[in-house]
This record gives C-alpha cells, structure tokens and sequence, in this order.
C-alpha cells in the first residue's frame, strides 16, 4: 500500500497547503465583481460638469484632411501600388523619415503613396524647415519629377 504512517492526516495537510497556496494568487473579490468593492473607493466626482470638461473629446489635428480623403478621386494609403519596385520606393522614403532624429511625429507619420514609380506625399508636418526636408528626402530617393507635394503644415 502506501509507506505513509497516517495517509489520512497527510492528505489533510496537502489540501491545507493548496488552499493557502491558490489563495495568495487568487484575485480579490473586488477585482472580480467592481459593484463589491468598498464604499470607501466608489467615490462620486465632487463636481460633475468638470469631470464632463475632462472627459470632452478633442478633434485630431488632422481629421479636416481625413474628411476629404474620403472623396473618391483623392489619392489614399490603400492605394498603394504593391509591386516590388513601389514598395521598395515606398519603404526607402519610410525609413530615411523615421531614421531622422530632428523630424517630429507628424513628418514621420505621413502618407507615402507610390503607384507606378509616381511618390505623393500627404499628411501634416510641424513647420515649413520641416516640409522641406521631407520633400528632399524623397526627391533624393525617387527624383523631383516624380514627387507629388501634398504635404500642409499643422494648424494651417
């Protein structure tokens, strides 16, 4: 059988030691169920119009842009031509905007959108310096005859 003097109590202490162990990892009933949590932490703004100012919407700076984007004859992201000399294009402009330290989240964020060896640029970037320097980057890498600017500065 077994080599245990008092399988019985053996087996009492095992059960014990599991149900200490599982319960240091169980969650707490509050985290479970929220509506049970104390009164303490269930606290009602003081003043609700300011936590409605809080919580208001704010536009994106550029949702005037993505509105007109919705226009059928505009040139959009999905657009973009798949063979592998204007992903290769695409990915060249893409990697020499992100590799640049000095540029701002908008100028890295732009659309690059490549069909048929034609660039076009569109999006917001911080300041003209900045446009400037997107735009040679990208004449640089498919020449000036085939980029398309449609790049604005934010907040124009």
């Amino acid at each position: 059988m077994t080599n245990f003097k008092y399988p019985l109590l053996t087996f009492s202490v095992a059960v014990l030691c599991l149900a200490n162990c599982s319960h240091n990892y169980a969650p707490k009933n509050s985290q479970l169920h929220p509506e049970k949590m104390q009164p303490s932490r269930l606290r009602e703004p003081r003043n609700r119009a300011s936590l409605d100012r809080r919580v208001a919407m704010v536009e994106p700076d550029n949702t005037r842009l993505n509105k007109r984007d919705r226009d059928p004859d505009e040139l959009t992201a999905d657009q973009q031509k798949m063979n592998q000399l204007d992903t290769q294009i695409t990915a060249h402009i893409r990697r020499e905007l992100v590799s640049d330290a000095g540029l701002s989240m908008y100028a890295k964020n732009i659309k690059i959108i490549t069909r048929d060896g034609q660039v076009t640029l569109k999006g917001p970037v911080k300041t003209v310096a900045e446009k400037n320097l997107v735009l040679a980057k990208a004449f640089e890498i498919a020449g000036q005859p085939a980029v398309t600017d449609q790049l604005q500065i934010a907040g124009e």
